[in-house]
């Protein structure tokens, strides 16, 4: 799981993109990607958004962060399962973040 920028203003918005080896199909239980706080425990079971369902065995979205500062962070949790299996990159809601450096036009 990949997460980008790795620092936005609140509320900013981010892109996750994502790989699966094992993709769920049909009924049961799908993998789902969660948002949580960076430092929290892996067996902690809360997270600030429900998740994202997902299918397939690769794809992206984009998510809204929350709109204060903190540390965050989007673990994949395979068939439903209660512990992540992989973390994306932390990613930093603060009041200061960087300016993107903006791509030069190379003149003809």
């Amino acid at each position: 799981i990949t997460a980008s920028p790795s620092a936005v203003a609140p509320g900013g918005t981010v892109t996750v993109n994502w790989t699966s080896k094992n993709p769920v199909t049909g009924s049961g239980f799908g993998d789902v990607i969660k948002l949580t706080f960076a430092d929290s425990p892996i067996n902690n079971q809360n997270s600030w958004t429900t998740g994202n369902n997902i299918s397939g065995t690769a794809g992206s979205f984009s998510v809204v962060m929350p709109n204060f500062t903190e540390n965050w962070q989007f673990r994949y949790h395979a068939n439903g399962a209660g512990y992540p299996t992989a973390f994306s990159n932390v990613v930093t809601v603060t009041n200061n973040p960087p300016t993107p450096t903006p791509t030069p036009t190379p003149t003809p």
